[in-house]
């Protein structure tokens, strides 16, 4: 015969198991959705990772010209780089301190 505090021993040590297994399975199931976004962003900067456009916002920015000369008188010189978007197809230009 079955006591009542058996049956209430039983239930939690099943209600223990059954939120393990709960726990187990969410926790796989996000990590398949961590891989995922991996995976995606990944295949989004697979050739080389690019800087992001300040006009659209993609990330298809290239560099096109890089001047070899500097510019500016000697405490505050510079070059020049022109990036080009790939996307929207506009032009920035960056000032680099030397």
């Amino acid at each position: 015969m079955t006591t009542p505090i058996e049956l209430g021993a039983a239930k939690k040590t099943f209600d223990w198991l059954k939120n393990g297994a709960t726990y187990v399975f969410r926790l796989a199931k996000r990590i398949a959705t961590l891989e995922e976004r991996v995976t995606a962003l990944e295949d989004a900067l697979k050739n080389a990772p690019a800087d992001a456009c300040p006009y659209c916002g993609e990330r298809a920015l290239r560099l096109s010209h890089q001047s070899s000369t500097a510019m500016g008188t000697h405490p505050k010189r510079w070059t020049e780089e022109t990036w080009t978007c790939g996307k929207c197809n506009k032009e920035y230009l960056e000032r680099i301190p030397i």
